[in-house]
């Protein structure tokens, strides 16, 4: 790693690498957008190599610098993820926030007393929301797709249970008793 050159020379690379693919995704996204077969496969590509962008961007530096600057408490901090997952679900696909983003946030999580069990239920119910929120939810895509109805029209017809799950992600957040329930019943120690 030798020292901030190497780190920053990374980085370089990794930008580079990013804006040329980016020109190449643009190119072949207008070829399948035109041919009717792009609708879901750009989403899911560019997903994977932002998650390999972020991950040559060393996210856990960025994000620790954040947290020290912000000085969070723990229900600031779980305020801040779902602010975080909720934009992120809106242009990423799942999998990429699971396998890069939550890595960096739950250590942080666990340092200020947050139960890993309730910070992946809120974080898998924030990855759920995202997968149906504007603009760019895939599922909205793909109801599009199947039901051959504008998106415009699934829009206006998911937002009201759009606002009914955000009211739960609330209650799971303020209420972790509520997500440990069960498990502790189970004999969870956590």
């Amino acid at each position: 790693r030798g020292g901030a050159g190497g780190t920053g020379a990374g980085r370089a690379a990794a930008t580079v690498r990013l804006d040329a693919w980016s020109a190449a995704l643009v190119a072949g996204a207008r070829v399948l957008v035109a041919t009717g077969r792009g609708s879901l496969s750009v989403p899911l590509s560019s997903a994977d190599d932002l998650a390999d962008w972020v991950g040559a961007a060393s996210p856990a530096e960025m994000a620790m610098a954040v947290l020290r600057l912000l000085s969070l408490a723990a229900c600031g901090y779980l305020l801040a993820v779902n602010v975080l997952l909720l934009v992120l679900g809106c242009f990423l696909e799942g999998t990429t926030i699971i396998l890069v983003i939550l890595p960096v946030l739950l250590p942080t999580a666990q340092r200020l007393g947050i139960d890993p069990v309730h910070f992946g239920v809120m974080a898998v119910t924030n990855i759920m929301l995202g997968l149906v929120t504007p603009p760019y939810g895939l599922l909205l895509f793909m109801m599009s797709k199947i039901a051959d109805v504008p998106l415009r029209d699934i829009v206006r017809e998911v937002m009201p249970y759009l606002y009914v799950m955000i009211a739960a992600l609330a209650v799971i957040t303020l209420f972790p008793e509520l997500v440990l329930f069960l498990p502790k019943l189970l004999g969870y120690k956590g």
